[in-house]
């Protein structure tokens, strides 16, 4: 049995792609694959429970079933339900109404645990992104109504319970009984702000889900944030570490076309004229620093490049763009560019590849994407094992060259990270 973990990430939304690009199931790779992540469930904003993101693909044509099935061609082959992602997450609202209400936290995790069971997935990854990014103020609280709060000398009072109604000034000796707690220190700044109230919330959602998965020998990951500010107000990084199973961090998008100038997007090691945080080993380190073991951290390796459109006729990394690259003819979007696209494009149209201290990047005309080739993604495999950390999660499958395009062997980036590996 391998000894470290290789996880894909199966874009379920890829079957849609046209031609060459469209990516079904029976495109993954089972067998480069320890772990394969189904994305995405999503959360309901009315139940605050897990539900199929695309209720015509996942269960009408029987697209669970089919992943689950991949266990049939590879017996060691774990397949989870990925929840969440950057599309569901932008409802930051049901989140924290999830992770704000013990009762809620209940309901989720038992549900869960059937729902999985049902479709025969072997855990969830929750993918939320992120808890506590954004400071959340007294008034926000009481305009959502989620949690009841009040100020008074300082000190904040939380109900956990949706059914208890806000609490008044006047009331507070009411805060003594168990409806309502007093606020931590990281959950009240004294100063009108409630600021990181998810973050213990999402440590406790974990703990609920471990507590119900244990017995179904269900498994738990969750896919966090790689920036070293939302490292700090997102996670309770010793609780998380205690009741996952693995943290596979998301150490990529570093840089992309929201920025004005050019940059490698998941550099391994910091790049002249960039913060030194702004990179692979950094976001590795700083969760070990939090308490993170080595044996459950993965590092997260891409296999799409970002690209910008040159504002002028410098192209070295750092030089500055006007707006985003133009979409890939496969997956469509400015920006981004799967690894095969970038491959077609040096191979085709001529496109020069330069190797920059962050990485491998390409320029045609005013077009410029940095991306992970073999070479990369080989060197990142080899830091994974000289940490002794757990592995390489990728994001995503669809988007290495599984249909041997460039003709280098399909999926060249998943094997060699799989045989650099074990």
């Amino acid at each position: 049995m391998p000894s470290r973990v290789v996880i894909g990430y199966y874009p379920s939304w890829a079957q849609y792609r046209q031609g060459s690009g469209r990516y079904t199931v029976e495109d993954i790779p089972v067998h480069l694959c320890t772990h394969v992540i189904y994305a995405f469930a999503v959360l309901d904003s009315t139940s605050l429970q897990i539900t199929p993101h695309d209720d015509h693909l996942d269960i009408k044509q029987n697209n669970y079933a089919k992943c689950v099935q991949l266990k049939r061609r590879n017996p060691r082959l774990k397949v989870l339900l990925g929840m969440g992602g950057w599309n569901d997450s932008q409802d930051s609202h049901k989140y924290s109404r999830l992770v704000s209400s013990s009762r809620n936290r209940r309901a989720f995790a038992s549900h869960a645990a059937s729902f999985l069971t049902n479709y025969g997935f072997d855990g969830l990854d929750l993918d939320w992104e992120y808890p506590s990014d954004k400071p959340v103020t007294s008034n926000d609280l009481g305009r959502q109504s989620h949690i009841a709060y009040v100020r008074n000398g300082g000190q904040a009072f939380l109900a956990e319970d949706l059914s208890v109604p806000p609490l008044a000034a006047k009331d507070l000796n009411s805060c003594n009984n168990r409806t309502y707690r007093l606020a931590s220190d990281n959950e009240f700044s004294g100063d009108g702000r409630v600021s990181a109230f998810e973050r213990p919330g999402f440590a406790a959602l974990v703990r609920e889900l471990k507590q119900q998965f244990a017995s179904k020998g269900l498994l738990l990951t969750a896919s966090v944030a790689a920036g070293r500010s939302s490292i700090d107000n997102s996670y309770d990084v010793p609780s998380l570490s205690n009741d996952l199973d693995l943290i596979l961090v998301m150490t990529y998008d570093y840089h992309g076309s929201w920025e004005h100038q050019v940059n490698h997007h998941a550099p391994l090691t910091p790049q002249s004229g960039q913060s030194s945080e702004l990179c692979v080993q950094s976001s590795i380190q700083h969760w070990i620093r939090k308490g993170a073991p080595f044996n459950k951290l993965v590092m997260g390796v891409p296999s799409y490049g970002r690209s910008w459109t040159l504002a002028g006729s410098n192209s070295n990394p750092g030089a500055p763009a006007s707006s985003p690259g133009r979409p890939g003819p496969y997956t469509c979007e400015p920006g981004n560019l799967a690894y095969y696209e970038c491959a077609l494009k040096m191979r085709q149209e001529g496109w020069r590849k330069m190797e920059g201290e962050g990485g491998p990047y390409l320029v045609g005309g005013d077009q410029w994407v940095g991306y992970d080739d073999v070479s990369a993604v080989t060197r990142k495999a080899q830091s994974v094992r000289r940490q002794g950390l757990a592995g390489i999660m990728v994001w995503d499958l669809a988007s290495d060259d599984f249909n041997n395009l460039c003709g280098n062997g399909a999926n060249p980036l998943l094997t060699a990270i799989a045989s650099t590996l074990n």
